[in-house]
């Protein structure tokens, strides 16, 4: 059988697959193998599997690979930075918050998306009040993760004001709203000065 490194930049698909699962499962150089065979990737689909397999590893260079990846653009970079915001939440959480908040302020809307459902899991409150403004200008395609990311980072000890009366809100986002609220365990919402989402509290027309 080929040497490891050989087979992560392999062309056939099921010993490129094997390849990531082994390097993912390797503690003592998994991690500096996938980050190596990152850049030597021959296409796109390799370049997001690498990335993937590098949420399940840990190391510097990993680390490296992941963040480098995050600045990619062109053809595939999209899926690749998506891949690689899940990477940095699975292997270092919170560590990664300044990388979600730079990629929730990303003109791409699916990037934007990722980087607020790794806020939402397991994110800090720097980019609390970018993803206000997101939800009060509808810019996301993810309404929930938003509020939970909100719910879950405001208090009164930060100084900020109440999210939002779910009364507030167009009624077609009233049932997601109270959801996410039973999720976070929120109990008791004011109504603030200011809506969650300004304009109209009447159901959006097609």
């Amino acid at each position: 059988m080929k040497p490891l490194a050989e087979r992560l930049c392999s062309r056939r698909s099921d010993v490129f697959e094997a390849a990531l699962e082994e390097a993912a499962l390797r503690a003592s150089d998994g991690d500096g193998l996938l980050a190596g065979a990152f850049g030597s990737a021959s296409s796109r689909y390799q370049r997001v599997g690498i990335a993937a397999a590098l949420g399940e590893t840990a190391g510097p260079a990993g680390l490296e690979a992941l963040r480098e990846a995050l600045t990619a653009r062109g053809t595939g970079s999209v899926d690749l930075r998506c891949a690689a915001l899940i990477a940095l939440a699975r292997r270092v959480g919170e560590a990664a918050s300044e990388d979600f908040a730079t990629c929730a302020a990303d003109k791409n809307v699916a990037v934007r998306q990722y980087a607020v459902f790794c806020l939402a899991a397991c994110g800090d409150d720097r980019a609390w009040g970018l993803v206000l403004k997101f939800v009060r200008q509808r810019a996301l395609v993810g309404f929930s993760e938003a509020v939970t990311y909100l719910c879950r980072r405001s208090t009164r000890r930060r100084g900020r004001p109440p999210i939002y009366e779910p009364s507030a809100l167009p009624a077609h986002y009233q049932l997601t709203v109270t959801g996410v609220l039973g999720g976070c365990g929120a109990s008791v919402i004011d109504t603030p000065r200011r809506p969650l989402l300004s304009g109209s509290t009447e159901c959006h027309r097609s």
